[in-house]
This record gives C-alpha cells, sequence and structure tokens, in this order.
C-alpha cells in the first residue's frame, strides 16, 4: 500500500471538550426535546478549520482524496503546539505550585478538530481508526496551533480480514 499522508496546520488551538457543548432544543415527532449541540465558540473554530482547509489546502486535499476506498482507515495524529504561559506554572519556580504543568489534556481537544476535518475532506471520522494527541510548548518561532497528520494505513492492522478489502460489499 503506498503511505498517503495529509498534513494541515491551523494556528490557532481548539476550545476544550469541556468548553464546546451545550443543551439546545430541537422538535422531534412534534415534541420538544432537548439535545447537545456545539456552542457558539465551537461552531465559529470549526467553521475556520474547514475555511482555512478549504482555502490553503484545497489542492493537498483533493490529492489525498482521490486514493480513498470505502475500506480505508486511517491514523490522525495530532500535535498540539501552546504558548509557555498556558501549560507552564511559573510558580514552579518559586517553589509555590505541586507541579511545572498546567491542567492542559490533549485528548479535551481532539472531537472537534475530527469533525472539521471530516468535513472539510468529505472522509467520515469512523474511519479514524487510531489517533495520538502530543502537547508541545511553543518558542519563539513556533505559533500556537495544532498540527494535523492524517495518515491511511493497512486495514488488516486493525484485524479487519483481506476479503473485506477487495471492492463493494455486495
Amino acid at each position: 500500500m503506498a503511505r498517503r499522508v495529509l498534513r494541515i496546520s491551523y494556528e490557532e488551538l481548539p476550545p476544550s471538550d469541556n468548553h464546546i457543548r451545550d443543551i439546545g432544543w430541537r422538535f422531534f415527532g412534534g415534541k420538544k426535546r432537548a439535545v447537545i449541540i456545539y456552542t457558539k465558540e465551537a461552531e465559529n473554530y470549526k467553521k475556520g478549520v474547514i475555511r482555512h482547509i478549504n482555502d490553503e489546502h484545497f489542492f493537498e486535499v483533493q490529492s489525498f482524496v482521490k486514493g480513498h476506498k470505502p475500506w480505508s482507515t486511517y491514523l490522525l495524529s495530532f500535535v498540539f503546539v501552546f504558548p509557555a504561559e498556558d501549560i507552564l506554572t511559573v510558580g514552579w519556580l518559586k517553589g509555590q505550585a505541586k507541579s511545572p504543568y498546567k491542567r492542559v489534556d490533549t485528548t479535551n481537544r481532539r472531537k472537534l478538530l475530527e469533525d472539521a476535518l471530516s468535513e472539510a475532506i468529505g472522509i467520515d471520522d469512523s474511519l479514524f481508526w487510531e489517533g495520538s494527541g502530543v502537547k508541545l510548548v511553543g518558542g519563539d518561532n513556533d505559533p500556537p496551533g495544532v498540527h494535523m497528520i492524517l495518515e491511511e494505513v493497512d486495514p488488516e492492522r486493525y484485524g479487519i480480514p483481506p476479503h473485506y478489502l477487495r471492492g463493494s460489499g455486495g
């Protein structure tokens, strides 16, 4: 299998999953029901990521998507670059903190990006079979943001039998 990789960088960190959902109301069968929706902040971030991918990575996306098959599986990696002040505790240097690090989770930043990437490239995020997240402290030449690396991986790596990889399921 030829190695296909799509790399996208976006110079804005996503909001934490702890702050991207809200309660909304929708009508189902004539009855009003509560549903979980993205907050305005999350929707705006997602739209910004999609717009960036469409504007700045159009040709790379088209080339990558051209090789997509219904049985394709992907590994999605994120590298989150944080400003030092967002991730390091200054009080640590003064003996006033229990840890040198602030409580910043990378796993809490993935879902919104997965949804935005999936929508922008037209590949369902259920095909992202594996993922990872790394956080880095940015330096003077490293602007805050996120790097997304989507790599096609051989489906057999995930135990999918070879006879599922030959064409239509019918």
